[in-house]
């Protein structure tokens, strides 16, 4: 026999009484443009310190017929410099690999759609951290691989909220989505 499977609450997962629910991920909170394209998209009354870490996913559908990128700013902190972040991957054969003083979580190009990206944030040492993969369709037969990683610079005890924004005003088109879920890893 494999055991009894007894499920507590939306969070706790018990087999024969052992709580497995660790490295489980639940959806917190779920933002869907619906209507009119965005440009800035917030979630407050986050607590990391219950949490432990965020696992977020991001589907941008670009509205508009520029290049731009997603900024992950955290704690109402909008000062771009107070940021950091690196990207490496390509195209095809052609390798990119750049730095930015600034809160870049993924790219997204010129009037391509869909694309889609992931992002993990965690906060190691009083830092916040994170690392997003994302993959891009730049036409119908090309495509961007990338990986960013970033952190804030300044020393942040607790994340309680995230604003996610795009450098290119109503980027965020009709269908993009980004996703919360709690790590309690």
């Amino acid at each position: 026999m494999l055991g009894t499977l007894n499920i507590n609450d939306l969070n706790t997962l018990r087999i024969n009484g052992n709580d497995v629910s660790k490295g489980f991920t639940s959806l917190l909170v779920e933002h869907i443009v619906t209507s009119v394209a965005e440009t800035s998209i917030d979630f407050s009354g986050l607590d990391i310190s219950i949490h432990k870490s965020y696992h977020i996913e991001i589907e941008i559908l670009n509205a508009t017929a520029s290049t731009g990128f997603v900024n992950c700013f955290v704690n109402n902190d909008t000062v771009v410099t107070n940021y950091y972040s690196q990207v490496s991957g390509g195209s095809g054969g052609s390798p990119i690999a750049a730095g930015y003083n600034a809160p870049y979580v993924m790219r997204y190009i010129a009037g391509s759609m869909p694309q889609c990206g992931k992002m993990s944030m965690h906060i190691v040492s009083g830092n916040v951290m994170y690392n997003s993969e994302t993959t891009i369709k730049a036409s119908a037969s090309s495509m961007y691989v990338e990986t960013f990683g970033g952190f804030k610079v300044a020393t942040v005890t607790n994340i309680t909220q995230l604003t996610f924004t795009s450098s290119v005003v109503g980027a965020l088109g009709v269908g993009s989505k980004i996703r919360i879920y709690r790590g309690d890893l």
